[in-house]
């Protein structure tokens, strides 16, 4: 008896929104698509640009590195994470995505199609191709479906935002920069210096970080100016000093990331 082959759809109608699983494994597009709640986003056709990669292939390293002999496990894209509802059969999967870095530490979520289940640690790397729209809904699916710490990394500034899951609500961390070491709770024991990490970045593309704003002073020589001083401050002074540091820092951040169109959720977090 010859079985029937299922159809193949090489374009699906994007104003439909309740795809699933099933549906995504059909398609032929050059894009990558993801799938939030049944609807489709479309990512560009062309590769990420060289920053986004130098930044996403250096980080996967030092976590693949750190993560040797250890249970968790890294990916990187393209690594479909499904997020099941009340089952796990492909019909009734309506939200696929394909992070930039994710790292699973319970095998039992990994198959040979990638990861069903919420990831622990999940990175994205934010690019011109990345809507607003499709990252305000990534940020609530991840919270949503208990993805226990989520990056969000600016490739051009390299700015890094955390948010750790806290009674099922995400917790923001402070902006975080070049002088900043980073420490993942997830992820016990690893840490990512930020300035040497950067540095690292620039060496391979010359450029890419954008100029101060006027005369608004870098974070990092403010807080190294401190750490040297501090002994000999009072406390009064040394807490208008950390305030007025923390104030230029946020109008320096805002500008970049207001005139790039980045992420409202971003800057939310500081209007709040």
């Amino acid at each position: 008896m010859e079985v029937k082959k299922r159809d193949t759809l090489k374009e699906p109608d994007l104003e439909y929104g309740n795809y699933s699983y099933a549906d995504y494994l059909t398609w032929q597009m050059e894009e990558v698509v993801e799938l939030i709640k049944g609807r489709i986003f479309k990512k560009a056709a062309a590769a990420p640009n060289r920053i986004h990669q130098k930044v996403s292939g250096e980080l996967f390293l030092r976590i693949g590195n750190f993560l040797k002999s250890q249970k968790c496990q890294v990916y990187s894209a393209p690594f479909d994470v499904r997020f099941p509802k009340a089952s796990k059969a492909d019909h009734q999967i309506h939200d696929v995505v394909q992070p930039d870095i994710c790292v699973i530490c319970d095998r039992e979520k990994l198959d040979d199609r990638g990861c069903i289940g919420a990831p622990d640690l999940i990175v994205e790397i934010l690019s011109p191709s990345n809507s607003k729209t499709e990252l305000k809904h990534k940020f609530k699916l991840y919270e949503s479906n208990g993805v226990r710490e989520y990056w969000v990394i600016h490739a051009k500034t390299q700015d890094l935002l955390i948010y750790s899951l806290s009674k099922g609500k995400y917790v923001p961390s402070l902006p975080l920069t070049s002088c900043d070491v980073v420490e993942s709770k997830v992820i016990k024991g690893f840490k990512l210096d930020l300035e040497e990490f950067c540095n690292a970045q620039m060496v391979e593309v010359a450029g890419s970080r954008p100029k101060p704003v006027g005369d608004i002073p870098n974070r990092c020589t403010l807080g190294k100016m401190a750490k040297k001083h501090g002994d000999q401050m009072r406390p009064a002074v040394k807490a208008f000093a950390s305030f007025i540091c923390w104030h230029l820092f946020y109008a320096r951040y805002k500008h970049y990331h207001s005139e790039e169109g980045i992420w409202p959720e971003v800057l939310k977090t500081f209007e709040a």
